[in-house]
């Protein structure tokens, strides 16, 4: 029997810092991974996608914030605004930490937007113009607690009924 083994390093998934940059919109969103790689979207007066270099990012007066390791998002909303990426944007986190941006051409203000995430879900990349956050089901970032059976829908049920039958065991023979 041939199989397929995946090792994810959990890295590629846990964010290390966000850049939002602005001006008279949100012209940037750069999501940096603790490994070092980055998605999103970064776009000059044009409207046309720049690369998400340190040089392009700072260009377009992005600024960099910080992520406490391990935190998510919980919540993206914001305005959207015509040409560019929107008008202004505000980020949630499980922490409780915030970052908002504003753009400062008020007319270009266009419709609300907002998406939640749940608990096991982290944020792989965000385009606010089209509506499209694409996000990865994981347990990774969450600390092992007195409950752990709020990460089973996580594990194929083959290995939920093993869990839960052993736990039972456990806990009625060693109590």
């Amino acid at each position: 029997v041939w199989g397929l083994i995946i090792f994810m390093d959990p890295r590629n998934l846990l964010l290390s810092r966000i850049n939002i940059a602005s001006g008279w919109a949100i012209h940037g969103l750069v999501l940096e991974f603790q490994d070092g790689h980055r998605s999103g979207v970064l776009l000059a007066n044009n409207g046309h996608g720049l690369g998400l270099t340190d040089a392009n990012i700072a260009a377009r007066h992005g600024i960099w914030h910080e992520i406490e390791h391990g935190d998510s998002i919980t919540t993206i909303s914001g305005h959207g605004s015509g040409q560019y990426l929107c008008h202004s944007l505000h980020i949630e986190f499980a922490s409780g930490f915030v970052i908002e941006r504003v753009g400062e051409q008020p007319d270009w203000k266009g419709a609300p937007f907002e998406q939640s995430l749940t608990r096991t879900q982290l944020v792989t990349f965000v385009d606010p113009r089209v509506s499209v956050m694409t996000t990865v089901k994981t347990s990774l970032h969450l600390p092992m607690d007195d409950e752990p059976e709020t990460l089973l829908p996580l594990l194929p049920l083959e290995y939920q009924t093993r869990y839960t039958s052993q736990r039972k065991f456990l806990l009625h023979h060693i109590g």
